[in-house]
């Protein structure tokens, strides 16, 4: 673990890895949160928080090697994701039209970001 953390010598494609960490510990703390009902529960509770936190510490990493505005864009289209398929097969949530053109939308801008940054 140390050698992935201590990422200077490996260089470009780990900072990658590091932000695909941090939107899976988000995603993974954002279902634990659902199941918290509201911090109520105890276990689900202390796993939102924990994911959490290695959420942002795999994200600070990340930042040390991709501009903000390409990681932040880049976390949040995948975040949207993989929380609306959580919610679809998890919790039985329903999927619309509107929602999924809005994911659409979200995916094709993040396109744009990664694109058009000069990274």
């Amino acid at each position: 673990m140390f050698l992935l953390w201590n990422i200077e010598r490996i260089g470009g494609p780990m900072y990658y890895l590091f932000l695909a960490a941090a939107v899976a510990f988000e995603c993974g703390g954002t279902f634990c949160m659902k199941l918290s009902d509201g911090f109520s529960q105890l276990g689900p509770s202390i796993g939102c928080l924990a994911l959490y936190g290695l959420c942002f510490a795999f994200f600070s990493k990340a930042l040390q090697g991709i501009p903000l505005s390409v990681a932040y864009a880049s976390w949040g289209a995948l975040g949207i994701i993989l929380a609306t398929a959580i919610s679809v097969f998890a919790f039985k949530e329903p999927l619309n039209a509107p929602m999924i053109a809005g994911i659409v939308m979200c995916v094709a801008g993040v396109l744009v970001v990664n694109i058009f940054s000069t990274h």
